[in-house]
């Protein structure tokens, strides 16, 4: 069984490894075999190979010495041995090419500032080759989920894993490939990006009745829409961001700005579509043809009515008919303030009716819960702000509760010096009663009492009949039973 389970361990570690990394792979250095040696170090009290190098309390104080995964100081152990780590290239001990010596060697031909010169070089070069490794992983494993997903569910939601078929689970708003625009520009799959990006502009519509949740959609769909066009600059992903912005923001009981219609004339329609059919022959785009000719057809106007006016947001919209409602009966705290993705799209489009609602929900949040004063606010709410009524209702910083925290500090990050007053206001007393949701403990200290506490164990028949006379001498003596 255990060699069964270390053949499945190494299959899948030569499958997430790129092919690039395999060519490289290599035994574990047995140079110093006696650091080096797991077998011969095991008969230490504290084998060589485990011992973190105390050179690294000089580059790093404790706080950063504890995020390093336990891989990372195996690694830092083996080059103060003289080895070199598994995989590495850029750190190399004689033995396989490089110029690494043992540490005693470095200490005698070094002095103390040259040796934390000299392992400053080390870890960095180790920590970046180890973070390329990673980018390089991670980047094989989304063109391999990528490539699935255009053969198998192309401008569908969702590909499901196991069967590899593809789903509308989201209501045909193509969420795989509007949510995945900005990855696929970040990791340098321009190709990729291109091909979904074209299918974005001219085969996504919104004009569905399907009901969407407010949330979701907008830190989805809409920053996704958005992140692509800050990234490309292309102007088809700004349309198609101010098409969903308009029908998302009835929910906040604000009227979407309407987009008047291109009426034209019977000529200027025949002149269009010849000058159109010579601009496709030169490989431009539809996005590109309507931002000269305007579009090929009337468009309908777009006559989304708005809701009643309301101090919180609706949870779900509906895209095609813009009837709102709120399915739950409340709305959740981490759902009614959005303002990174609203105010992302005020910016590029200078319209700044999307940014007016999240102050809103802001202010009225505050009011209701006092949270310029308390800090933290509960997580399910009535339409008015004030908490809904339920068992279930409470302070979280879990579900239904994050986002809204963690949008304060994203609002501080993108706003810089022009954030809110209140926005500030309102971070400041979150950080000042965080505290007194946390509690400390040394788990050392916890195992210690409970070993102290536990009673020991009777390990043999002989002993436990000692302690049985023993104890029977005692009640016998004294006419108690024994203090325990």
């Amino acid at each position: 069984m255990q060699n069964r389970m270390s053949l499945v361990f190494a299959l899948i570690t030569v499958w997430l490894v790129p092919q690039g990394a395999l060519l490289h792979a290599r035994e574990p250095c047995k140079l110093c075999s006696s650091a080096c040696s797991r077998k011969d170090s095991a008969k230490a009290e504290f084998p060589l190979w485990r011992q973190s190098p105390v050179e690294l309390l000089e580059l790093w104080d404790a706080n950063t010495l504890a995020s390093f995964s336990l891989s990372q100081l195996d690694a830092f152990a083996q080059i103060h041995a003289g080895c070199c780590p598994l995989l590495s290239r850029a750190i190399q001990c004689n033995l396989h090419g490089g110029q690494r010596q043992s540490h005693k060697r470095d200490v005698s031909r070094q002095g103390k500032r040259g040796r934390k010169q000299r392992w400053r070089q080390l870890t960095a070069a180790y920590l970046e080759e180890e973070a390329d490794l990673a980018r390089r992983q991670a980047v094989a494993m989304m063109r391999h989920v990528w490539v699935n997903y255009e053969s198998r569910a192309w401008g569908m939601d969702e590909l499901r894993p196991l069967t590899g078929e593809g789903t509308d689970s989201w209501g045909g708003l193509g969420q795989t490939m509007v949510d995945s625009l900005d990855t696929l520009w970040l990791m340098g799959l321009r190709e990729e990006f291109e091909r979904t990006a074209d299918w974005v502009e001219q085969s996504l519509r919104f004009d569905k009745d399907v009901n969407v949740n407010l949330f979701e959609t907008s830190i989805r769909q809409l920053g996704g829409l958005i992140s692509a066009y800050a990234l490309s600059e292309r102007p088809g992903m700004l349309a198609k961001a101010r098409d969903l912005g308009d029908r998302l923001i009835v929910a906040f009981g604000v009227r979407p700005m309407v987009h008047a219609p291109i009426k034209r004339k019977a000529a200027d329609k025949k002149s269009a579509g010849i000058l159109g059919d010579l601009m496709r022959q030169m490989g431009l785009s539809e996005s590109a043809l309507e931002t000269v000719l305007g579009p090929n057809e009337d468009l309908n106007q777009v006559t989304l009515e708005p809701a009643k006016p309301t101090p919180l947001p609706y949870s779900d919209v509906n895209l095609g008919t813009g009837e709102v409602q709120n399915l739950a009966n409340f709305v959740s705290l981490s759902e009614a303030y959005v303002p990174i993705e609203w105010k992302a799209l005020a910016l590029f489009t200078g319209n700044c009716t999307y940014v007016v609602p999240q102050e809103k929900v802001l202010r009225v949040v505050n009011q209701t819960a006092e949270l310029d004063r308390r800090g933290l606010a509960p997580i399910l709410l009535k339409p008015d702000g004030n908490p809904f009524p339920s068992t279930e209702n409470r302070i979280s910083m879990g579900s239904r509760g994050d986002s809204f925290y963690e949008y304060l500090l994203k609002d501080i990050v993108w706003s810089g010096d022009e954030v809110s007053p209140l926005t500030k206001r309102l971070w400041t007393s979150f950080r000042e009663q965080l505290p007194t949701l946390l509690v400390e403990a040394n788990p050392l200290a916890a195992m210690q009492r409970a070993a102290e506490s536990a009673p020991k164990p009777v390990r043999s028949r002989k002993r436990r009949r000692r302690q049985s006379a023993a104890s029977a001498a005692t009640e016998g003596a004294t006419g108690s039973p024994p203090p325990q």
